[in-house]
């Protein structure tokens, strides 16, 4: 995260941050810079868990190192956090996925509020980790003007990598 920071800082004054208000390291970058920042993050309650997942990476506050306690709990140390000491809090998203629905290996469709209207995303690939990366891929397309048109097709088209999330029938004849 000190080296995010430290390229960051090296950004020109006018560069907008895309910064997922959900992950804890990553949404307090914007703290330290004085470029416009985009949070987004993820709104549909029904995902979260109230604790914090084993696998999470980032426990403790990074301005005072105290831990956070966790309203929410997507993925990993992805939620709704604050710190109790400092006060620092999940910065509120200006895009959020408010409704995410996932069809198993046939991906999800998210709902999202965006500052340019709502938006209904298809995505093809399943679980909650891609659509965050769908919602992260449609904040920067929608900050760089893109339209939602062409964010629909672009996300609504992408496939696994090398087999990743692919489904695999495997037959097996009996002698």
């Amino acid at each position: 995260a000190s080296l995010w920071a430290t390229a960051l800082q090296r950004l020109p004054a006018s560069t907008t941050l895309i910064l997922n208000a959900d992950g804890t390291l990553v949404a307090y970058l914007g703290e330290s810079v004085s470029n416009p920042v985009l949070y987004y993050g993820l709104e549909d309650v029904r995902w979260g868990r109230s604790r914090l997942q084993h696998s999470a990476d980032s426990r403790r506050c990074p301005r005072c190192m105290s831990d956070f306690q966790y309203s929410l709990s997507f993925y990993a140390h992805l939620g709704h956090y604050a710190c109790v000491s400092c006060g620092w809090r999940r910065p509120t998203p200006r895009l959020s996925a408010w409704h995410v629905e996932v069809a198993g290996l046939d991906g999800s469709t998210i709902k999202l509020q965006t500052p340019w209207g709502p938006q209904t995303l298809e995505v093809p690939l399943p679980g909650i980790f891609n659509a965050y990366n769908a919602i992260a891929a449609a904040a920067t397309s929608y900050s760089l003007g893109v339209g939602p048109d062409v964010v629909k097709e672009a996300v609504g088209s992408v496939t696994g990598i090398g087999g990743m999330m692919s489904a695999v029938v495997v037959r097996i004849d009996a002698p």
